[in-house]
């Protein structure tokens, strides 16, 4: 049973270096193939990459788990009362740093003059300002 897991240990260290020598490299960490876009894996890995995460979210909702972290719910909606804490002070971090840099809190782009939004982000907000006080 060692031996096995002295074996596991090994093959996965090899992926790893593999995995590392690929990104290092600009391939896909895959397939090996030539990036054809911005990130670790090529178009059509990305592209089922994608479907199995959208699929493992959709089974775990059913199982009445946290999709982040895969425990059990502790409440409703898809994330666990910690991931949801987590997820919350990243975007309060995020916030803080793009206000500081003066970009566009929302989206990233260079805000409005002194505001914290672009005009983009800001007009989205009055529209959505305009329907809320119609209803």
């Amino acid at each position: 049973m060692a031996y096995r897991k002295n074996l596991n240990t090994r093959q996965d260290n090899n992926m790893n270096e593999l995995r590392q020598y690929r990104k290092e490299n600009g391939l896909c960490v895959y397939c090996g193939s030539s990036l054809d876009r911005k990130g670790s894996y090529c178009r059509d890995r990305n592209r089922l990459n994608n479907i199995w995460q959208r699929n493992m979210r959709i089974r775990q909702a059913e199982q009445r788990k946290c999709v982040s972290c895969s425990n059990p719910l502790d409440r409703e909606g898809l994330f666990c009362c910690r991931c949801t804490n987590n997820l919350k002070l990243r975007a309060r971090i995020r916030s803080a740093e793009r206000r500081a840099k003066g970009l566009c809190v929302q989206c990233g782009e260079i805000a409005e003059g002194r505001r914290s939004q672009c005009r983009k982000c800001l007009d989205k907000l009055k529209e959505r300002r305009k329907l809320n006080k119609n209803f």
